[in-house]
């Protein structure tokens, strides 16, 4: 009856899936773009984001489900956790990125020129 019809509108769920969309790799002195994105939930997924650069927290507000981020010269690796959900429940996906010096690049670049040219 309507009792069962009501309960399925106000039925509230987190979501089921976070994920992390992003470069596994990146060069030193570029932006990290990252998006975020959750499975349907009721009400709609919030969006909360923490970087570790060389496993130290920086802070940043964050708080779409977009992230930019620039990493300080002479750092190697950031983490990346999204946290999405909504007061039912939260998931948080993790993501690593090794950040190369322009140097190292460069060298990727010549290695892949020279396979190229086989």
């Amino acid at each position: 009856g309507p009792l069962y019809t009501s309960k399925q509108i106000q039925g509230l769920y987190g979501p089921a899936e976070v994920a992390i969309n992003a470069v596994d790799t990146m060069v030193e002195g570029d932006t990290f773009e990252g998006v975020c994105s959750a499975t349907d939930s009721n009400p709609p997924a919030s969006f909360s984001w923490t970087i570790y650069q060389d496993g130290v927290i920086q802070y940043i507000d964050a708080t779409s489900h977009t992230l930019s981020f620039t990493p300080d010269s002479g750092a190697k690796e950031l983490k990346v956790e999204c946290k999405a959900g909504n007061d039912v429940a939260f998931i948080t996906a993790t993501h690593l990125v090794q950040i190369h010096s322009e140097v190292q690049a460069v060298q990727i670049d010549a290695v892949h020129d020279a396979e190229a040219g086989q």
